[in-house]
């Protein structure tokens, strides 16, 4: 495995001082310290200058995260626990790409009370052509000594019952937008909804969840939520 990641890096390296074909419309390094040690997700878009169909191949160069952080990696085709070897986003048509559609990387991240740094960096081409490429990387730091927590979770909204099986209420807040995402980042369910009037959640998966809740006044906050 270190034979393979050594031989990544310096292939990946050596590429990318020639091809600079993609281009980054969020990020395409993260430099960043957790403000959230409970949930945290760092996305990465990927394109091309111009419109044209294509398939986004990757592979893991080294992921130097500490090994009591939980993490997962999402892509334009999927999610993992952990962070895999390698992975293929789905294909992207000439149509769809001329329709906004584009390549992308989520990666969601839980550190606890384990203090840290580490890096991921991931080399991400076009499945046509292996030397096409760039690198995209994540270097994240985390000190609950030091660091200023930005714990938003509020204790203002109630939503009840938690754990819930079927519905769910949410009160305090008025009319809300809210998104719960599963554990591993991704959008579980998105909801249009009223102080007092409960709302469906019985599609839900056993386990836990984040409720992101916009108020009217653009304000978000979050909830942990417990399906049954």
């Amino acid at each position: 495995m270190k034979i393979f990641y050594a031989t990544a890096m310096a292939l990946a390296l050596s590429i990318t001082a020639l091809a600079q074909d993609f281009t980054y419309p969020i990020e395409q390094h993260w430099v960043a310290t957790v403000t959230n040690p409970n949930f945290q997700g760092y996305d990465i878009d990927i394109n091309t200058p111009s419109p044209e169909a294509i398939q986004y191949n990757w592979e893991l160069i080294s992921n130097t995260f500490p090994s009591a952080w939980s993490y997962s990696l999402c892509d334009y085709g999927g999610c993992a626990v952990g962070i895999p070897s390698s992975g293929s986003m789905n294909p992207i048509s000439l149509s769809e790409a001329e329709n906004g559609v584009k390549g992308w990387f989520k990666l969601n991240l839980t550190t606890g009370s384990t203090a840290g740094t580490g890096k991921v960096e991931i080399y991400v081409y076009d499945s046509n052509d292996y030397s096409r490429g760039d690198t995209v990387s994540w270097e994240i730091s985390w000190d609950p000594q030091t660091a200023a927590i930005e714990n938003n979770e509020s204790t203002e909204i109630s939503m009840f019952p938690n754990p819930a099986n079927d519905q769910v209420t949410i009160n305090g807040i008025g009319d809300y937008t809210a998104t719960i995402y599963n554990s591993l980042g991704a959008e579980a369910l998105s909801i249009e909804g009223k102080e007092n009037t409960p709302f469906d959640v019985s599609s839900l998966e056993s386990g836990v969840y984040i409720v992101a809740i916009k108020t009217s006044t653009d304000e978000v906050l979050t909830k942990r939520l417990v399906i049954k």
